[in-house]
């Protein structure tokens, strides 16, 4: 039992950490990036998906690289955010942030100050959002199952 719950409590665990870590910002360090690679991917969810023809299956792939204390890293994290947001060909063409990312060589990296090999290129507050949204669906689905098996024993 003791198992049990101590595997169930660790995506808990996992998610408050992840909501710690976007809301308290000194936690993070910022230096200067450079771009390594950018481009636009089609990713498809499953076979089925293959033969749609779904326009928000377009996706920013980037890889960059920074320093911290002479260390060189690279990373192809963009946010904290759980979620990748799917563009529209027309949107990835007039979007300002991805037309800034694809014109600038260098820009502000944001990485964890206790683990620098740790970075995002956003952190921003929008992100904790999807992060307790989930943690709020597994506690609440971890709740009502262990009411149904009072309920059923």
């Amino acid at each position: 039992m003791l198992i049990i719950s101590i595997l169930l409590s660790m995506p808990i665990l996992i998610l408050l950490a992840r909501v710690f870590l976007v809301k308290y910002k000194g936690a993070w360090g910022q230096v200067d990036g450079k771009v390594v690679n950018f481009f636009v991917e089609k990713k498809h969810e499953s076979s089925f998906s293959k033969g749609m023809d779904d326009p928000f299956n377009n996706y920013i792939s980037i890889s960059y690289e920074y320093s911290v204390s002479g260390k060189k890293y690279i990373s192809n994290r963009k946010s904290l955010d759980l979620l990748e947001r799917g563009y529209r060909l027309l949107e990835i063409e007039h979007d300002p942030y991805i037309n800034k990312l694809k014109e600038l060589d260098e820009f502000k990296v944001s990485y964890l100050i206790l683990w620098p090999k740790i970075s995002v290129i956003e952190n921003k507050d929008e992100h904790i959002y999807s992060n307790l949204v989930l943690l709020s669906i597994y506690t609440l689905t971890i709740v009502i199952s262990y009411v149904v098996i009072i309920l059923i024993s």
